[in-house]
């Protein structure tokens, strides 16, 4: 991938199908996954490898070498999701 984010921004690849949270009996919401929730792995910045929760509508989606990614500002994600 030849896509470096500037200025604070992170990129995230979208995860579409998980709608479980880690190995938890968790589950993201419908109404939120559709409305203001994005779940995904982070793959730049400080928080690289970590799946993550972030602000949907805070950012651009676009689609690089068939990957759905996320472009959105570093402070805009709001939970990192750890396996129990």
């Amino acid at each position: 991938m030849n896509l470096e984010p500037v200025l604070g921004k992170v990129i995230i690849q979208v995860d579409k199908q998980d709608e479980k949270i880690g190995n938890t009996n968790l589950f993201v919401p419908e109404v939120t996954r559709e409305k203001e929730l994005g779940l995904g792995l982070c793959l730049t910045g400080k928080y690289k490898g970590k799946k993550v929760c972030y602000k949907k509508y805070a950012g651009d989606e676009m689609e690089v070498d068939s990957k759905s990614l996320f472009v959105v500002d570093e402070e805009d994600i709001l939970a990192i999701v750890k396996e129990v």
